[in-house]
Order: C-alpha cells, then structure tokens, then sequence
C-alpha cells in the first residue's frame, strides 16, 4: 500500500537551494554557540570577582549619584 503513495520531490534547484540555507543555519549555529561560551565564561568570572572581593557592585546611592 505505500508503495502507491506519491511523494513529491523538489527539484535539483531547489534541494541546492535547501542545502545553502542548511548550511548557512548550521555555522550560525555554531558561532552562537561560540558567542554564548563567551558570555558564559564572562559571567562566570564577574561572578568570581563579585563573590571574592575584587569588584565593589555599585549601591542604588551610588547609581543615582554617577547619573546625576
């Protein structure tokens, strides 16, 4: 009974097309994956140096104060 079943199938055209789009896809991917590793290890060491003493977190009085 599948055997009857028809399956369109797109043309040479478009398959390169597909496979372009694929692959532009897939390095994006990839270099958001690069990007977040990056923030990540950013984070992690904002976090270092809040938590060991290396970097003051402004106050609210000193935020109002650096706008002002």
């Amino acid at each position: 009974q599948l055997g009857a079943f028809v399956v369109p199938w797109p043309s040479a055209e478009e398959r390169e097309a597909i496979a372009a789009i694929l692959v532009t896809s897939a390095s994006r991917i990839v270099q958001e994956d690069a990007n977040l590793a990056t923030l990540r290890a950013i984070r992690t060491g904002l976090i270092h140096d809040l938590l060991s003493g290396h970097l003051q977190a402004p106050t609210i009085s000193g935020l109002v104060e650096a706008s002002r």
